[in-house]
């Protein structure tokens, strides 16, 4: 148990096959690590344009994420959501989630973003989160 309770692994990931991906990790230690990946620039570019920031969560965005997280109900959802057609997925974005709670046995969340199904205030509220937490770290310019 660390310091400030409860220890998990997060993953979040938006990506659009062959054009852009965005990820978040969070680790048992309250280390997080982002990255951007801009494959459809990339190709005309010639070059890997990664975007990567690392630090340390902070005491109240550890917590809110503890809170979130138990808040969810991952554990309690579908692996996937939305590929039940043969419809191809195209520039379809896709949501890949896993959570590893202390102790736990991981649970992989697959959704793609025509998925018709109706989610949660609180998935939501915790995707959103996720996607600010995510958008904030990589806009800021200094070093972690």
């Amino acid at each position: 148990m660390s310091p400030r309770g409860q220890q998990f692994t997060y993953t979040f990931s938006m990506e659009s096959i062959n054009n852009f991906r965005v990820t978040l990790q969070l680790n048992p230690d309250s280390s997080w690590m982002v990255a951007r990946y801009n494959y459809f620039f990339d190709r005309f570019g010639g070059s890997s344009s990664v975007l990567e920031r690392d630090g340390k969560l902070t005491d109240q965005e550890h917590a809110a994420f503890v809170k979130l997280l138990k808040k969810s109900g991952i554990e309690f959802m579908k692996e996937s959501y939305g590929f039940d057609s043969e419809e191809n997925i195209g520039c379809s974005v896709i949501y890949m989630l896993s959570l590893t709670p202390e102790g736990g046995k991981t649970r992989y969340i697959n959704i793609r973003e025509n998925a018709e199904d109706r989610f949660s205030d609180a998935f939501r509220e915790m995707i959103l989160y996720s996607s600010l937490f995510l958008n904030n770290k990589l806009e800021t310019d200094s070093a972690y």
